[in-house]
């Protein structure tokens, strides 16, 4: 796709230099504009690490309830979780209300693993205070509610 919008640019310019209506000529800048910001998006490294990012967490999100992230794992989450607050801030006004969706979705699931980890990890240290100890039970039962939630989603 890529060789075909580049050879077609010039075209759609020149065309639009003799357009012999203004909604045309109107019509065909703006193409050209898509194209070129189109191929600077592909080339774009935040993307790059998005489609990465959401990947890994598709990737997660298949066997959510079945396990836990590896310690190799949370350290890509945690860089994904970067690439995602990144996307959201430089393309939120170019994506579409599903894409956003789509994006925020991968960004909780990418969260609720990091969490999920961490939660563990606490728990299995020990708690010298019953008061923290309960009110980390009570978060890992939200958890597990989310854990449900995401399951049906």
């Amino acid at each position: 796709m890529k060789p075909f919008l580049q050879k077609v640019k010039p075209w759609l310019e020149k065309a639009a230099l003799i357009a012999p209506f203004p909604w045309l000529k109107t019509g065909l800048e703006v193409t050209a504009k898509a194209i070129d910001t189109l191929l600077a998006l592909e080339n774009s490294p935040v993307l790059h690490a998005l489609e990465k990012a959401a990947r890994k967490t598709i990737k997660f999100a298949q066997f959510v309830k079945e396990r836990y992230l590896t310690p190799e794992e949370v350290e890509e989450a945690k860089e994904n979780r970067d690439a995602f607050m990144q996307a959201e801030q430089q393309y939120e006004s170019q994506l579409s209300e599903e894409q956003q969706k789509a994006l925020q979705l991968n960004e909780m699931l990418n969260n609720y693993g990091i969490l999920k980890v961490e939660l563990r990890d606490v728990l299995e240290m020990g708690v010298v205070d019953f008061q923290h100890y309960l009110r980390l039970r009570a978060t890992q039962k939200l958890l597990d509610m989310t854990e449900q939630k995401i399951i049906a989603v």
